[in-house]
């Protein structure tokens, strides 16, 4: 189990590791301008993923199985193609009635190679998701980081040349090209097309798909609306200093889904809870170790590699980082909900908490800029990791381990990154989660 927990687990954080190493290192190669189209790019990027991603992995989970599962797979691919050609169609419309020459302050051009990177993209999940129920980690390996170094050489030749952020969608359409390629060579994506299910298999996946869509609609207002305000009110310039703070922040998220890799299709099948507390212990240390480096190396890193102006991101990182450590609760109470049939749940505690980032956006953004936004981040991940831990436990009083990270991540809200008390408390941080761990191996 753990050297399949390391396997699976080490191959989803380099494939990740490398993909936030690809954003993070474009401000050395573009100007904060255009890094903020960049911004702008992921972001879209993850409005569409809402619906190229509406639970059709975890439908693969499901129903992937017996004969004529290969008939399934069919079926999603074109579903995902059907998808792809009406946000076509919706894009190309709203250009067309409303006489605008951009889309999301955005050229369309660039928008329309999103989508169908989107396109490519979930095709490479959906197959992705059929080599984790086969177990297979050499498969599963060679498939996610072909993808990720693809990824970022194809990023890092176009930006260097170009300077320029369209950049991203050649990178994205370039490595999905070449990954669906070698799993063509491989036999996954040879399917013979079957029509005579389809208006069934559509009907079922849009139904199935229905309450992701408003649980991940919830998730991208959560994620990136804030971005559209900052550019609204304060510029492309102070859209570049948060973009590039918000990746730095988030990376330690690519742990939390890493683990999760392994983790979630045993625990389908686990009666036991305690995996999830598990989950809870290895991430929470892990996330406080990085964010430890990060404090430490960051300020360096910065002022040494990076053009001037992005030192000013710093006052951020800290901030937003606590914000995504708070993220690991929602993962595992998610997997809890999803797999007791209660998407509703999930649908209902991420529309809240989009609702109320939403909300505070709007009110804390003209006034506080790019602080605002990133204590908004903070309130609005509190609130998602403490509604779904409600409707798992069914308590009013919160998991005594999201209590402690409650307290911690708040407290680091008001600590300036390069203050040494930000260490410490973070050093403490860990010292309690690896008494947890030993004492559950000690109790087992």
């Amino acid at each position: 189990m753990l050297k399949k927990i390391l396997s699976f687990g080490g191959v989803e954080a380099l494939a990740k590791g490398t993909n936030w190493l690809a954003l993070s290192l474009l401000p050395i190669l573009l100007p904060v301008n255009e890094y903020a189209k960049i911004g702008l790019l992921v972001a879209v990027q993850g409005f569409l993923n809402l619906f190229f991603t509406a639970g059709q992995d975890k439908f693969i989970f499901r129903f992937y199985k017996g004969p004529k599962k290969e008939r399934v797979h069919f079926n999603i691919l074109l579903f995902l193609f059907l998808l792809g050609l009406t946000a076509t169609v919706l894009c190309g419309s709203f250009l067309l009635f409303s006489g605008r020459a951009e889309i999301f302050s955005l050229d369309p051009i660039l928008v329309f190679g999103i989508i169908w990177g989107m396109v490519l993209f979930s095709s490479n999940k959906i197959s992705l998701s059929i080599i984790r129920l086969r177990s297979n980690v050499r498969e599963y390996g060679i498939n996610r980081l072909v993808y990720q170094f693809s990824l970022l050489i194809i990023l890092s030749i176009v930006a260097y040349i170009t300077r320029m952020s369209f950049s991203y969608v050649v990178a994205m359409i370039g490595a999905a090209l070449i990954i669906l390629s070698l799993e063509y060579r491989a036999g996954l994506l040879k399917l013979k097309p079957d029509f005579s299910l389809t208006k069934r298999y559509l009907k079922i996946l849009f139904l199935w798909g229905l309450p992701f869509i408003l649980h991940s609609a919830s998730k991208s207002v959560l994620m990136f609306v804030d971005r559209f305000l900052i550019e609204q009110y304060g510029g492309t310039y102070d859209l570049g200093i948060y973009t590039f703070a918000y990746q730095i922040g988030q990376s330690m998220s690519f742990l939390f889904f890493a683990l999760n890799v392994y983790f979630e299709p045993i625990y389908y099948k686990d009666k036991g809870e305690g995996i999830l507390t598990r989950f809870f212990l290895t991430s929470n240390t892990l996330a406080a170790l990085f964010l430890i480096g990060i404090v430490v190396l960051l300020p360096f890193v910065v002022t040494r590699f990076y053009p001037a102006d992005y030192i000013n991101s710093l006052d951020y990182v800290l901030g937003l980082g606590c914000s995504f450590l708070l993220n690991l609760y929602y993962i595992g109470y998610a997997n809890r909900l999803v797999k007791h049939k209660k998407v509703k749940f999930l649908a209902t505690s991420t529309f809240i908490a989009a609702s109320t980032n939403l909300i505070l956006n709007f009110i804390l953004i003209p006034k506080l800029g790019i602080k605002g936004a990133v204590l908004t981040n903070w309130i609005s991940y509190a609130l998602l990791s403490y509604i779904s831990g409600f409707f798992f436990r069914r308590s009013i009083l919160p998991d005594k381990h999201l209590t402690i990270s409650l307290i911690v991540t708040a407290t680091l809200l008001f600590v300036p990154m390069s203050n040494l008390a930000a260490c410490l408390i973070l050093f403490g941080y860990v010292s309690i989660n690896v008494a947890g761990i030993y004492y559950m191996r000690k109790a087992k």
